[in-house]
């Protein structure tokens, strides 16, 4: 494994800082964009998208991206993501590995004559695409996908090899991502159902100091006379 990484990654630090980078976005969502930055750098692509199914499986959700200007989204939220050739052939393939190539499954003509091509990669500078499918447990699969230009060839097995590597990683950490956000919104859920309670309810750390308390709670707190 160590040779693999040296040849995917450049060296075992680098792999190492990009996991521990991976991890640490658990947290701070934010950072995924900095993955993504990285990871177009190790894939040699123009952009590197994370695409989430964190809403209804049908809606373009985006959380984050890498050499790539956001400005760019809504038109292909508007129109191009409906006409995206590259997307329908994927669809049809219906292959199962977790790896999807572009030049695998439609030539370069076909894809130079599409409105997706002419419209929207062309004006961008990008043509190849190539992906990866991430299960993250919800209806519909996540996916990271990378474009890049026509002159810098198609994506290759190595590049292949470098997203199976950081697979597990990645797909932990958005599995946990999302089970922060949930917890996070169960609990701003149950604060906001405290507050309209009628009977004060304060909320003591081990230590016996308050750390929530509801409008009621508030009240007698200012009041000064509980």
């Amino acid at each position: 494994m160590p040779d693999d990484i040296q040849s995917l990654f450049g060296s075992s630090s680098n792999y190492d800082s990009l996991i521990r980078l991976i991890y640490e976005s658990v947290e701070d969502s934010s950072r995924w964009h900095l993955v993504m930055e990285r990871l177009a750098e190790c894939l040699n692509g123009h952009w590197t998208v994370l695409w989430p199914s964190y809403s209804h499986p049908a809606e373009t959700a985006i959380t984050a991206w890498g050499r790539m200007d956001p400005a760019v989204l809504p038109p292909y939220i508007d129109h191009y993501g409906s006409v995206n050739i590259i997307a329908q052939k994927f669809a049809e393939a219906q292959t199962e590995s977790v790896l999807s190539y572009s030049h695998h499954v439609l030539s370069d003509s076909e894809l130079e004559h599409s409105e997706y091509c002419a419209d929207y990669l062309r004006p961008n500078g990008l043509f190849y695409t190539f992906g990866i499918t991430l299960d993250i447990g919800l209806a519909a699969p996540s996916v990271i996908s990378s474009l890049r230009p026509k002159s810098a060839g198609p994506f290759s097995e190595r590049e292949g090899a470098i997203l199976i590597a950081l697979m597990p990683h990645i797909s932990r950490a958005l599995r946990l991502n999302l089970q922060l956000g949930q917890m996070n919104s169960r609990s701003v859920g149950t604060e906001a159902a405290l507050h309209l309670f009628n009977i004060a309810v304060f909320g003591l750390d081990s230590g016996g100091t308050v750390i929530f308390q509801n409008r009621a709670a508030e009240d007698i707190a200012r009041a000064g006379d509980g």
